[in-house]
């Protein structure tokens, strides 16, 4: 589908089931040139499509078509352009009436082999195109101008970064969770080439790249002003009861929390054209997997519940959403099964990562908010009696089923950096002070050692406490004047990923809770990979702002535990008020405690973390 260059010229194909005549308007020149496409057949989209070869066109040859049913004739931006262009815009009129398709040639040279991390190693950067280079001097909004800031990524550690969605969307700024266009790059952002290219720089920096897609709605408007370039009506078909048409469900299943409308996952073509978006991000771009919004409305409907899908499934008898996202996933497994597929749920829901053999949706992981919640609750509580660890230690040990990697864990994602930033939440006011410092370590601390794939959000490592939105840019002052804050998380990632040998058992899938002492407010947890005394950590999480000079603590093996990490140190600190309590390595004795056979005292500050191993 869409415009497909050869040598001479480029084919043009577009599904349009109750059109009576279509024709492809190109712009080789400054005049418009007009061809009648045929009826035509397509995979996936029967002999419903209509196509034609155009001799002459060439990449970069605006296009859009021209489609008649009965006395209606309109102009429509392809369905699965990839760039789109407005002739007429400026800052001033922001005109896009006359918005049009652009040709895109298949010349780019890739120059980076990449393999991605393994999903145990995995460690996810979440940031947002329009604000993540903006503080930058001279910085812009494009993704080409993230390039410039891949080092400092690498250099923190993450290994993979997630791109919040970038394509075409009506608004002047935009969270990207307003998409138009699914297929199009967002104009304000750059080209499909310059997509690849910063994919093709995150590679060469070590940096997997995961592309954030949007199927649970497509808006046809922005702010109640229909867009002249979107896909409503797009075949001339849109009775009363499904007026935007073809691409668009009608009645009650038109309308989600986030916008309006929704696909029509009932249509085999419109789940083809879904699907084959995905792929395209994943083989055409080279991502190295998906993050998929909201699924829980691309399987329900709107219910009574407010700004959640909570009623009945997408479909009578059958779950068409349900059906999309197994075909999407299946469809990665069978061409590129080594690429991450992450859904955004939020029910905690298994079946979303069972095997769509087994009746699953086949994704491999889905976002979990629950030990990120239960964190921020028990740090934010100004009762220190009521902090709840043992709703800490139950999300720890994670609800989703036995592969602790089928979730992604975070104190922090776009969602609750929109609402509330944590530092603020644990001091207003002082957002920057001691309390805030140290509760923000903790917090990332117990995410990052905990089973699962753990995610930051941009900022959180520099202590970024300003509600986010599309207009709010990093602050990257603050990379000077928290650089101990920063090196704090660049050392827990760096615990996380192994990266010195010294921390597998943070891969691994085991965890067992330790102790979570409800008069303390201590909670230890043992992680390990092979286990059997090879790769075993031991975390221990003080909830408290008690300094316990001398803090026992059950272990699960012999030998001497070093110090790998501890948060109290006075290197983490930017203003010099850390306690630095005295943490030593020790050797553990044979004395019983929290039912393991050997233990050992550690120091242990206030709102500290300490990882060990042996």
């Amino acid at each position: 589908m869409g415009a497909t260059l050869h040598d001479g010229g480029c084919t043009f194909r577009v599904w349009a089931p109750h059109a009576d005549a279509v024709a492809v308007k190109v712009w080789p020149a400054a005049a418009p040139v007009t061809a009648v496409l045929a009826r035509d057949t397509a995979e996936g989209y029967g002999n419903a499509c209509w196509s034609a070869f155009v001799p002459g066109v060439v990449a970069g040859t605006d296009y859009r078509y021209v489609v008649t049913d009965g006395a209606r004739t309109t102009e429509h931006v392809d369905p699965v352009a990839l760039s789109v262009v407005y002739p007429n815009w400026s800052p001033a009129t922001r005109d896009d009436s006359d918005a049009r398709g652009v040709v895109t040639g298949q010349a780019f040279v890739w120059a980076s082999p990449f393999q991605a991390p393994g999903w145990r190693e995995l460690v996810i950067y979440q940031l947002h195109v329009g604000t993540f280079a903006m503080g930058v001097p001279g910085g812009a909004t494009t993704v080409s101008h993230l390039i410039g800031q891949l080092p400092y990524l690498q250099d923190l550690g993450v290994n993979a970064i997630q791109i919040l969605p970038f394509t075409e969307f009506g608004s002047a700024l935009s969270l990207g969770y307003n998409s138009v266009l699914p297929y199009a790059v967002e104009r304000d952002y750059g080209t499909p080439d310059d997509v690849k290219r910063l994919v093709d720089a995150a590679h060469a920096h070590g940096l997997a790249v995961l592309v954030d897609v949007v199927y649970n709605h497509v808006n046809v408007d922005d702010g109640g002003r229909l867009l002249p370039y979107s896909l409503f009506a797009f075949d001339g078909w849109a009775p009363a009861s499904n007026p935007c048409g073809i691409f668009f469900y009608g009645g009650d299943e038109m309308a989600t929390p986030w916008g309006a409308p929704r696909p029509d996952y009932g249509r085999p073509e419109v789940r083809r054209w879904l699907r084959d978006n995905a792929l395209l991000w994943l083989e055409e771009y080279r991502a190295d997997g998906l993050r998929f919004d909201s699924t829980k409305c691309i399987r329900r409907r709107q219910g009574p519940c407010g700004d959640q899908c909570c009623g009945g499934d997408i479909g009578v008898g059958r779950n068409y959403g349900w059906e999309l996202m197994q075909e999407i996933t299946d469809a990665v497994e069978a061409r590129q099964p080594w690429k991450i597929t992450i859904a955004e749920d939020l029910d905690g829901d298994a079946a979303l990562t069972a095997r769509t053999s087994a009746g699953g949706a086949g994704f491999d992981a889905q976002w979990d908010a629950s030990l990120g919640g239960a964190v921020r609750a028990a740090l934010t509580q100004p009762d220190a009696a009521k902090v709840d660890l043992d709703a800490v230690a139950q999300a720890i040990t994670g609800p989703l089923g036995s592969d602790p990697f089928a979730r992604v864990i975070y104190v922090e994602s776009h969602d609750e950096a929109k609402a509330r930033r944590l530092p603020d939440a644990i001091a207003p006011g002082d957002a920057e002070g001691w309390h805030a410092r140290k509760k923000s370590m903790l917090a990332a601390g117990v995410v990052f050692t905990a089973p699962g794939i753990p995610m930051l959000f941009q900022g959180y490592e520099l202590l970024d406490w300003r509600p986010w939105s599309d207009v709010v840019p990093m602050d990257w002052s603050r990379a000077g004047r928290f650089a101990g804050h920063r090196r704090f998380h660049r050392d827990l990632i760096r615990a996380r990923t192994n990266a010195d040998g010294r921390t597998r058992g943070l891969c691994g899938s085991s965890v067992s809770v330790i102790g979570a002492n409800p008069d303390t407010k201590v909670l230890a947890y043992h992680r390990w990979d092979q286990g059997a005394g090879a790769d075993d950590v031991v975390v221990i999480a003080n909830f408290s702002g008690t300094t316990f000079p001398s803090y026992q603590v059950g272990l699960p093996y012999p030998g001497t535990w070093y110090v790998r990490i501890n948060s109290d140190a006075s290197v983490y600190s930017d203003a010099g008020d850390f306690a630095a309590t005295h943490c030593f390595d020790c050797v553990a004795d044979l004395v019983a405690w929290d039912a393991r056979p050997w233990s050992a005292a550690f120091g242990l500050g206030p709102y500290a973390l300490v990882v060990l191993s042996r």
